[in-house]
């Protein structure tokens, strides 16, 4: 089970699925994460499973507002109101900006 951080607010589970992984073990995690008033999303083992795969592009383009002249809270805040739980500004914050940093040392993207 990979949650989503913050995992205190966020909902998303990426279950991963490994090769030896047998259909009722899939399942228990998968009552798991709805007993626990989460959503589960079975995937598969790869560099940034489901949500950090979506949220690359989502946080590159946040950036390039900044660059633009927008801040932090109007980003965060129209993404609100569009309907996300949080902004990825708000979210850095959260989580840590130093993993964001890591997974860019990791794929040689940073000094």
């Amino acid at each position: 089970m990979h949650f989503f951080s913050p995992a205190h607010l966020m909902r998303l589970v990426e279950v991963v699925r490994g090769a030896a992984t047998d259909r009722p073990s899939l399942e228990a995690i998968l009552e798991l994460t709805r007993a626990m008033g989460k959503v589960g999303v079975v995937v598969g083992n790869c560099d940034g499973f489901v949500g950090n795969r979506v949220l690359d592009p989502y946080s590159y383009e946040a950036s390039f507002m900044l660059e633009e002249g927008a801040l932090p809270p109007q980003v965060d805040g129209a993404l609100k109101k569009f309907g996300m739980a949080m902004g990825p500004f708000e979210m850095g914050d959260l989580a840590g900006n130093d993993i964001g940093w890591l997974v860019r040392k990791s794929r040689g993207l940073t000094d």
